[in-house]
């Protein structure tokens, strides 16, 4: 399938356009010091890790279904994550939670990537719609405007918002229908295998993977988003 008929490019946030800064474990660790944890730096990378990726597992049903979710939902999943991480503080899903859950919120906390500007502008340049695609709740749209060219994005989509998270084949359906448009004339760039890249393509679109690690896991993956216009002729007329 061509991607000549693309028409409307998603892209993933946090490891694609924007990431945390200073990174997430680093903040756990200055704000769990706060509360009085006592865990190491190295520790709470382990837990952070940990703990994240057990709540993913808990949400998968299949490889490709997710329970549905809302703002509530992704509250008490982060809720769930900083109690594990923190397991030395008590009442960890109260205040403690509190404090990070405010400091991700602000848009000072993030940076965009310095390959994404350029891309975007030749995107525009070449008349294709713009969107975010995204794991996310509503702080999301804080953070698109605290940073260009994010701010000038009309269609920021999240999955408290939309009611799935991808990949969910809803998750992308409801997208499909906000824009408009058929699975072939879709694109979703993410930094993640299955949820962006796997669970795109098991919905009919488009998928590129944004692979800042060079780990060559899929044949359709780019090392920057410099890369991406280039990926696009070549993929015009085979896919």
């Amino acid at each position: 399938m061509p991607m000549s008929r693309v028409r409307v490019i998603f892209f993933d946030a946090v490891g694609t356009l924007i990431y945390p800064d200073p990174p997430a474990p680093e903040v756990y660790f200055e704000v769990g010091k706060r509360f009085r944890s006592k865990l190491s730096r190295e520790q709470i990378v382990w837990r952070f890790k940990t703990a994240f990726d057990r709540q993913e597992q808990n949400e998968t049903l299949s490889k490709f279904d997710r329970t549905a979710t809302d703002e509530h939902c992704e509250r008490q999943r982060w809720q769930a994550i900083v109690s594990e991480v923190f397991d030395d503080v008590n009442n960890a899903e109260g205040a403690l939670f509190e404090a990070l859950w405010n400091h991700f919120a602000q848009g000072a906390h993030w940076n965009v990537f310095p390959d994404v500007i350029n891309a975007w502008n030749e995107l525009e340049r070449r008349s294709i719609r713009i969107g975010i695609a995204s794991n996310f709740d509503k702080r999301l749209e804080e953070i698109c405007r605290s940073h260009p060219p994010l701010n000038r994005c009309h269609i920021v989509c999240w999955s408290a918002e939309v009611g799935w998270p991808k990949p969910s084949p809803l998750f992308f359906r409801v997208l499909q229908q906000r824009v408009d448009a058929t699975p072939d004339e879709l694109l979703l760039i993410g930094d993640t295998v299955v949820n962006d890249y796997e669970g795109a393509r098991a919905a009919g679109w488009h998928a590129v993977l944004i692979d800042r690690t060079s780990k060559n896991v899929v044949h359709d993956s780019v090392r920057t988003l410099h890369e991406l216009a280039g990926h696009l002729d070549e993929n015009q007329c085979t896919d």
